[in-house]
């Protein structure tokens, strides 16, 4: 997903908040719970008008681990399903004053405390991979963001990948309007209800097509 207009801006109606800390490690049973606030807590004041994003860490199976990030964890039913052949009691976690770690068979990941945000994934001495600086945060788009800002930040039509927009009207109405009839133009989409727009090419033509629309009700 693409949230930049160039190099060094964003979007139109898009604002980038990445986490810039691991303020807060706590081990759990096999897991690492850690608290990455989008700006470096120096006073109580850095803590107001700013989003917190929780980063879990777990283990489903030896030598995998998983990495889950959440804002607004919220009481509704999560959508998702069981990965197979997951199993209970793999992870070991350390949590100490420079880091936070939990092993997997050889698979390390490590978190380090404080800033700049630092997540790194390592077998034995080698480090695999790593998430640094404005790699984690949480993209929300400006209620009257504009319709080709929001196509461009899912990566529509080109992206291969699943995507959700959560929104707020007209903004919402008029990106389905342009998709399905062409024109950006006011249309009525409910409150909390669901709509499932696919998309495919044919001879240089893009085909937008409404699989579902699904009322509060029935979520």
């Amino acid at each position: 997903m693409k949230f930049t207009d160039g190099f060094w801006q964003t979007r139109p109606g898009v604002t980038t908040l990445y986490a810039t800390e691991a303020y807060d490690l706590v081990a759990g049973e096999n897991s690492l719970v850690v608290t990455a606030p989008t700006r470096v807590i120096e006073s109580r004041g850095d803590t107001l008008n700013r989003p917190a994003l929780t980063v879990t860490l777990t283990s489903p199976l030896e030598g995998i681990i998983g990495v889950k990030i959440e804002h607004f964890q919220g009481g509704a039913q999560e959508l998702g399903f069981d990965l197979v052949g997951e199993e209970p009691g793999h992870g070991e976690v350390t949590v100490s004053d420079a880091s936070g770690t939990i092993s997997s068979g050889e698979l390390r990941a490590t978190v380090s405390r404080g800033a700049p945000w630092d997540l790194s994934f390592s077998a034995g001495e080698r480090v695999l991979t790593s998430s640094g600086a404005k790699s984690a945060g949480y993209i929300p788009l400006a209620p009257g963001a504009q319709v080709a800002s929001i196509l461009a930040a899912a990566g529509w039509p080109d992206s291969r990948q699943p995507v959700v927009i959560i929104g707020h009207q007209p903004a919402l109405g008029r990106l389905a309007s342009l998709l399905l009839f062409g024109v950006e133009q006011d249309l009525s989409i409910r409150k909390g209800a669901a709509w499932w727009l696919t998309n495919r090419s044919r001879e240089d033509n893009h085909i937008t097509t409404l699989r579902a629309a699904i009322c509060p009700d029935y979520l």
